[in-house]
């Protein structure tokens, strides 16, 4: 119990799904009341008695994959979270956006494609709807008082069929789109409405002399 007191130890659980996590850090939190518990994200639904925010952040699919590429990510904020939780003489003096690593691969992620099923009710206007998004100069995504347009990193989005898009994404020096929100603008509807899209991401790919290469291709 000693070492868990001390600032800036962190203890880790892990084991499969069912053996017991949650219910072991329960404990330890109630023996432990200082303890503070990291809350993770999951695409799961939630099981009985959960408490969303409080057991597991629970998110879409698409919300999952898109945590990587905030557009509005505050880098200031992240760096005095960080110091705030490390040892006393240990200190971040900087923080940046990398992009994403291909595992094993030199060169980074940069592009991505999606299909997304379209809910029926959405699906007749679709077409048009994607004609008027695309001729934008510009797609402004607002978000705790902050502007970013996301414009120049969507590349293009397809009809593919009566319900379904594909929608292709660049990231760019001046922003990395998000497909939650892309689909959020596209049909003026909220977040409760856009997380009921079926969104896969079906390709990614690396920039190797100057083209876009699959990852596989290498």
């Amino acid at each position: 119990m000693e070492l868990i007191k001390r600032r800036g130890a962190l203890v880790v659980v892990s084991a499969p799904s069912g053996a017991g996590k949650t219910t072991l850090c329960h404990e330890v939190r109630r023996l432990v009341p200082d303890l503070f518990y990291s809350v993770s994200h999951t695409t799961r639904l939630p099981r009985a008695g959960e408490v969303n925010g409080t057991d597991f952040h629970f998110v879409s699919e698409a919300e999952f994959l898109d945590m990587e590429t905030d557009p509005l990510i505050d880098l200031m904020q992240v760096t005095k979270s960080l110091n705030s939780a490390l040892p006393e003489g240990v200190r971040v003096l900087e923080a940046r956006i990398v992009p994403k690593k291909a595992g094993s691969l030199s060169g980074s992620i940069g592009r991505y494609i999606y299909e997304v099923g379209v809910p029926v009710d959405l699906a007749t206007s679709a077409e048009g709807r994607t004609r008027e998004f695309l001729a934008r100069e510009a797609v402004i995504l607002e978000k705790d008082g902050k502007q970013k347009d996301i414009r120049p990193g969507i590349e293009t989005i397809a009809i593919k069929g009566p319900a379904f898009l594909e929608v292709v994404i660049q990231d760019s020096e001046e922003t990395k789109p998000r497909i939650q929100d892309i689909i959020e603008k596209l049909f003026a509807i909220g977040h409760d409405r856009a997380v009921m899209f079926n969104i896969k991401r079906t390709a990614m790919y690396m920039k190797v002399d100057g083209s876009w290469q699959s990852p596989m291709d290498v």
